[in-house]
């Protein structure tokens, strides 16, 4: 709230970052949002991803890779959706 405040009485974006300490990207998604919304608080999805996979699913993984240090990880993309029924990508994984 206090950074829109600060941009509605006619401080730059930059210059709002800095006294506030946020990046620029910030001040603009929140006048962004509430433009959009009208959401003047920040917002609760904080960039959170649900995890892919559960603590079971985890562990089956890393005891995968224990019992076949050199496996690939196309190999082991391959387990997973064979074993698990879970896909993902190269990066997720």
């Amino acid at each position: 709230m206090r950074v829109l405040a600060a941009v509605d009485g006619g401080m730059a974006a930059r210059a709002v970052a800095a006294l506030f300490q946020v990046s620029v990207s910030y001040v603009y998604k929140a006048l962004l949002r509430r433009r959009k919304t009208g959401a003047v608080e920040a917002s609760a999805n904080r960039g959170d991803r649900p995890r892919k996979l559960t603590a079971s699913q985890e562990a089956a993984v890393a005891a995968c890779i224990a019992a076949q240090p050199d496996i690939t990880l196309a190999a082991l993309r391959r387990w997973l959706a064979s074993e698990h029924a879970v896909i993902l990508s190269h990066g997720a994984l």
